[in-house]
């Protein structure tokens, strides 16, 4: 089972577009800003994200309104929460103001804007969403149900009761993100959508194949993350195994990497245990740069392993400048550059144990 990426459309109201964001990953700008405000009324954010980013990927992808009319197209778009965090606030005078509260609101959104009669869908699984969708629609095209999946995730501007609950909890930082670092105290919320073209025949010039996706469940804990990443070892180790991935090729990780003191400190514990005797491996994380996206951040990641592949190039890990001596050491951590890269991995966790694994290949040009 395997797809091509054939366009690339993201939108964040903090970051903008997908060369903008690619921009700043490449270059380590660190993320730090509060989060900002829903306007009052009018579609919610998450549903305007989509939209925007879904508009940037059809241009990406130079699919036009009449290969829209001609392809089977599926929509895909995940959301971890929709709007539901602001019903309380919301004037709800119709079903439909009902159904733009709900995660699946953006996926309806875009296909309704777009006229697509094809399978709609919107995974649900924490952090993991974005990998879930990208699931979700390889599935889609290995049974030969589309010609095009546009997949991927969005997440809205996180209302205040939400960002009181993860602040409360001590995992949001006002100091930046610090991914595996000895100083590390947290996430920073950013909001954002993320929409890939997928084809299995590809129409256009694809820009990475994505080999495999392997989601899992700790089944640990509602919030706490498995002591030991052991089902995150294993899940990466089996998407590396499906995806024929060799122990001497070269692979650059996006891992999860929130900057949270116990969610580091796990993953870097199955990452170091799934990667042991793999030479060529560089781990990093891109969200010291983008802030956490939350639901989109898998499709956001995944997206970025796509520019490291045609580009590539390891982007750094923004914010990471010391590390913990209580974490086991990492390979590659903290090193960027060009290189020539066998794959990407983008590798998502989230509440509820959900783990998400993508692996991609170059194309040939």
């Amino acid at each position: 089972m395997s797809a091509y990426v054939t366009g690339i459309g993201a939108y964040s109201a903090a970051l903008g577009e997908m060369p903008a964001i690619w921009r700043r990953v490449r270059e380590g700008t660190p993320f730090v800003r509060a989060a900002a405000e829903e306007p009052a009324g009018g579609e919610p954010s998450f549903i305007r994200f989509a939209s925007a980013a879904t508009r940037a990927c059809l241009r990406d992808a130079r699919v036009t309104a009449d290969d829209l009319c001609r392809l089977r197209v599926g929509v895909v778009i995940a959301s971890s929460k929709g709007d539901l965090g602001r019903l309380p606030e919301r004037r709800i005078g119709s079903v439909g103001d009902v159904e733009a509260l709900l995660p699946s609101g953006a996926a309806s959104a875009v296909a309704r804007a777009l006229r697509l009669d094809g399978p709609v869908l919107c995974p649900v699984a924490a952090c993991a969403s974005g990998a879930a969708a990208i699931g979700a629609a390889m599935r889609l095209l290995d049974r030969d149900a589309c010609d095009l999946v546009l997949a991927g995730a969005s997440e809205g501007e996180l209302p205040p009761l939400l960002t009181a609950g993860y602040e409360r909890m001590g995992l949001v930082s006002r100091n930046g993100c610090r991914p595996f670092d000895r100083r590390r105290g947290g996430f920073v919320p950013c909001a954002g959508a993320v929409v890939l073209a997928l084809q299995k025949r590809p129409s256009a010039s694809p820009r990475a194949e994505v080999v495999t996706v392997k989601l899992s469940a700790e089944a640990h804990s509602a919030v706490d993350p498995e002591p030991g990443g052991e089902t995150l070892r294993a899940t990466l180790a089996a998407a590396l195994d499906d995806a024929a991935v060799g122990r001497g090729e070269a692979v650059y990780i996006n891992a999860h990497g929130t900057g949270t003191t116990a969610g580091d400190a796990a993953e870097a514990e199955g990452l170091a245990a799934a990667l042991d005797g793999r030479a060529s491996v560089t781990v990093g994380s891109t969200k010291g740069a983008t802030g956490h996206w939350l639901g989109a951040a898998g499709a956001l990641e995944a997206a970025l392993c796509v520019r490291a592949l045609s580009d590539s190039f390891i982007p750094p890990t923004a914010g990471f400048t010391e590390p913990d001596p209580a974490l086991p050491p990492l390979p590659g951590l903290g090193t960027s550059g060009p290189a020539g890269l066998d794959a990407a991995v983008s590798l998502s966790a989230g509440f509820g144990g959900h783990v998400g694994v993508v692996v991609l290949r170059p194309v040939e040009a």
